[in-house]
């Protein structure tokens, strides 16, 4: 089964597939402060965090196999990493009214994935010269054994880059034609059997609500989450496992012809770097998030938050995001090396 593309060889599948994501992305972290308050706030919030994140790394791991300079790293994630870094300080600090510290070195809200993308496409090509298996052996292992990690307090990301990079490693071993034969009518099958299979389990399953909904998070060490280091490992391996195949599965049940919100996809960045300035403000200035508790607020908030994506993938944000990112650090070196040059 192909792939539809366009005239000049693009694929909507994961356009498409994208837009879904950062639609989920956004939800998820509206929900967070209503969860708790009714059975399908639940229901939604586990569904999307067993696997947007994944997914969304597993789709960026995709589209990062050529390797790149440092100089391109750096100016692509480094450099609107700590801009976003300084809003969220001017935001908490003129907006909301709390007195942070800039600390570059502590990724304020969703900022984490630009440092996790960073250190991902620095490192891969050294571990892409190990195959395949051994290398995801290798990276789950890791991601188990830094649930031991005992701090709390996001220093650099670390647990969380380690955790998600099994994803990402997928993504990047994948290939177009392995995806094409995967979207067979066989694979298709499975795909839907197991995505209804787990919303079943999800609705009607009370164990995994007795856990702390951050399980699949990352962040968070097995001694914070209240888990015996040996519970903990195994529901850490579930969440692989669930993460994984969620992800496979939507990709291969996802409509992948160009379709109305197929351009949300090439504006996932703007969308998921102002979102959290959004939410932010409304967490901090209002208790309209938390005050959820009917299944007619929850679809309010699922429209409202599909107009916010809509919203901050217009002109200004994405034109913002890309200035941002297209910052020539040798030109302005170049720049302030001419303008300090005192030998003239």
């Amino acid at each position: 089964m192909q792939l539809t593309d366009d005239a000049k060889g693009r694929s909507y599948l994961f356009d498409n597939y994208k837009a879904l994501l950062i639609f989920l992305v956004v939800t998820g972290h509206m929900i967070d402060p209503a969860y708790g308050n009714t059975s399908a706030i639940d229901f939604v919030k586990w569904y999307i965090f067993a696997f947007h994140m994944p997914a969304f790394l597993f789709i960026t791991g995709f589209f990062s196999k050529r390797k790149k300079a440092m100089g391109t790293l750096i100016q692509k994630f480094l450099v609107p990493y700590v801009i976003f870094q300084t809003l969220y300080y001017l935001e908490y600090t003129y907006v909301i009214g709390t007195s942070p510290d800039l600390a570059l070195w502590i990724p304020k809200f969703s900022l984490w994935y630009l440092l996790s993308v960073f250190v991902y496409k620095a490192i891969t090509p050294y571990v892409m010269k190990i195959p395949y298996p051994v290398a995801m052996v290798i990276t789950v292992a890791l991601g188990l054994v830094i649930g031991f990690w005992p701090f709390a307090d996001n220093l650099l990301s670390i647990p969380r880059i380690v955790y998600f990079y099994p994803f990402y490693l997928t993504g990047v071993y994948l290939n177009m034609d392995t995806v094409h034969k995967l979207r067979c009518k066989g694979g298709r099958i499975v795909s839907a059997i197991f995505v209804i299979a787990f919303t079943i389990f999800l609705a009607f399953d009370k164990w995994h609500l007795t856990m702390d909904d951050r399980v699949l998070q990352g962040r968070y060490g097995y001694d914070f989450l209240h888990q015996a280091p040996l519970e903990g490992m195994v529901i850490r391996l579930g969440c692989y496992a669930v993460g994984m195949a969620l992800t496979f599965a939507v990709m291969l049940l996802i409509y992948d012809k160009e379709c109305k919100i197929s351009f949300l996809g090439t504006k996932t960045l703007s969308i998921y770097l102002f979102h959290g300035l959004v939410y932010k403000w409304i967490g901090c200035n209002t208790n309209i998030l938390q005050s959820i508790d009917t299944n007619w607020e929850l679809l309010l908030l699922l429209i409202s938050c599909a107009a916010l994506t809509l919203l901050l993938s217009t002109w200004p944000f994405d034109k913002f995001t890309t200035a941002i990112s297209s910052i020539s650090l040798t030109k302005i070196k170049n720049k302030f090396k001419h303008t300090t040059d005192f030998s003239k």
